[in-house]
Formats: C-alpha cells, sequence, structure tokens
C-alpha cells in the first residue's frame, strides 16, 4: 500500500466515553472504512508512550478476530481479507508501511478509520508527525463526567486484568492507587487533551464530543461529524441501546467521597473546554 494515507479519520478518546458507541454507528457508514480492529493503538505506540502492541498482545487479538470472522456467513471474499489484515496485524509493528497495510482495500473517497483512544496521551511533537500520516487528517474527541468516566474506567481496567470489579470490596489505599496511576487518571484530563489535539492537528481539524450530549441525541452527533468528514449523513435508524456496557458495581458512599475527591476538580476544566471550544463542539 502506499506510504501515505488518503484520508484519515481518528477518535482520540477519552476511554469510556462513548467511542465504542460512536463506532457501532459508523461502522457501516460506506465512506467511513474501519479495520477489523477498531482501535489499533499503533499511533501511541509509536509516537506517545505507551506500548501495549506486544507480540502477544497481537497474536491474542488476531486469533480472537480470526476465530469470530469464521463462525459469521460470509462470502469467501471477506475471510480472505480478514486473513490478509491478520497476516499484516502480525508482521513487527516497526515493519515499513505496518499501519497504512492495515486499511489495505480502502477506496478513494473513504476515510481510514482509527478509534484508539490512547491517541490523546500523544505529546503534541507526535500528534504532528500523526497528521504526516495522511494528506487529510481529521479528529473527533469524546469527553466525559470524569467523575463518571473514571468509575466505569476502573472497572473495565480490573476486568480486563482478571481481577475483581467489585470497587468497593477493593482496599481503599490500593484503589486510590490505581486511580492516581497512569492507567486511569490521564484519560480524565480533557483540557490537556483538548488543547494539545489543536496544538497537533490544527483547530480547523478537531470537533469535540459531549458523550452524555451524544447518548442524549445520536442523531445530531453524528449528523455533524458527517458534515465534518464532509460526507452523506446517516438516514437509517440510530439505535440508543448501549454498548460495550461494563461490569455492574455500586457507587457506594465511600466510593463517590473517594472518586469525587480525585476527579470532581475536573469538572472545571470539561466546563472550561465546552466554553473556549463551543464552536467546535459536535454533540
Amino acid at each position: 500500500m502506499s506510504t501515505k494515507l488518503h484520508r484519515l479519520y481518528l477518535n482520540a478518546g477519552q476511554m469510556k466515553a462513548g467511542t465504542t458507541y460512536l463506532y457501532s454507528i459508523l461502522k457501516t457508514h460506506r465512506h467511513i472504512y474501519f479495520s477489523p480492529e477498531k482501535e489499533i493503538q499503533y499511533l501511541s505506540q509509536t509516537y506517545g508512550t505507551f506500548r501495549i502492541l506486544s507480540d502477544e498482545m497481537r497474536l491474542k487479538k488476531a486469533k480472537s478476530l480470526v476465530a469470530h470472522g469464521s463462525k459469521l456467513d460470509r462470502p469467501i471474499y471477506r475471510y480472505q481479507h480478514l486473513l490478509r489484515w491478520a497476516v499484516n496485524y502480525l508482521r513487527p509493528v516497526n515493519t515499513p508501511n505496518w499501519y497504512q497495510d492495515l486499511f489495505e482495500g480502502i477506496q478513494d473517497r473513504q476515510w481510514a478509520a482509527d478509534f484508539s483512544n490512547l491517541t490523546c496521551t500523544i505529546p503534541v511533537e507526535g500528534m504532528k508527525r500523526v497528521r504526516e500520516l495522511a494528506d487529510d487528517v481529521r479528529v473527533t474527541y469524546c469527553f466525559r463526567d470524569p467523575v463518571a468516566r473514571a468509575f466505569s474506567h476502573a472497572k473495565f481496567h480490573l476486568r480486563f486484568a482478571g481481577q475483581n470489579t467489585d470497587l468497593a470490596a477493593m482496599d481503599p489505599g490500593k484503589l486510590e492507587t490505581l486511580l492516581r496511576s497512569a492507567n486511569i487518571y490521564p484519560q480524565s484530563e480533557t483540557e490537556t487533551h483538548v488543547e494539545n489535539l489543536i496544538a497537533g492537528f490544527g483547530r480547523d481539524r478537531v470537533r469535540l464530543i459531549s458523550c452524555e450530549d451524544m447518548w442524549a441525541d445520536p442523531r445530531k452527533t453524528t449528523e455533524n461529524i458527517c458534515r465534518f468528514l464532509e460526507i452523506p449523513t446517516i438516514e437509517t435508524e440510530i439505535s440508543a441501546e448501549p454498548v460495550n456496557v461494563g461490569p455492574e458495581a455500586k457507587m457506594t458512599p465511600e466510593l463517590a467521597a473517594l472518586f469525587t475527591e480525585i476527579f470532581a476538580p475536573l469538572r472545571e476544566a470539561n466546563a472550561r473546554v465546552a466554553e473556549k471550544y463551543r464552536d467546535l463542539i459536535a454533540s
């Protein structure tokens, strides 16, 4: 494939802020092209600080996607495409054109789409290098109330790690350490993310999405995104059903106090972003 993509559409984060729901709406749009893995995480690996694309992780992901694809009643060419994608994905990440080759089969009119939620953590200089991967790069960024986001993220993180997701049963000191760690806290830093995205990609190439507003009126949000990408709007029905729902857990008074102490101050930053960049809000 060419060393440069024509169009690249990134949804840069946050984690547990509606990214999967947005993907569920846009994944069938004929002008948007997703690889079998919606969160490739190559950009943060190459231009940021997170290193999660190990051989073991990529092998596990490829096996899972191929196994799922094997159960679907699809024409042979769709299965062939999945297998070729898996072969490309399993190559060393530093292989030339590794990222571009994951969009093999894309048409000129389509946006290559990558909804990796760690993209928002890339430093500005790294974002400027990401901008060079395509002739046209446009970015959306989902943000959420920081307390609610962190609560959902903490449960998801523990489930992913194979641990008990009952936060109330966790040692309070260990829970606080987790919440303040690089695994959880930085994903709530909306103001930092937005300022970096605008500095890295340019104000006219960034749109912001309040996930609470998107959940309340998904059609308005998706219509604005389609206008931003200069593609036809979605005419079919849009489901309001939640997707990728995390494990259940009660927000006890003790948990509420801890999460509020750590994350409630960030609500002011969210409000500043919404006011300062209200012309960029797509939701």
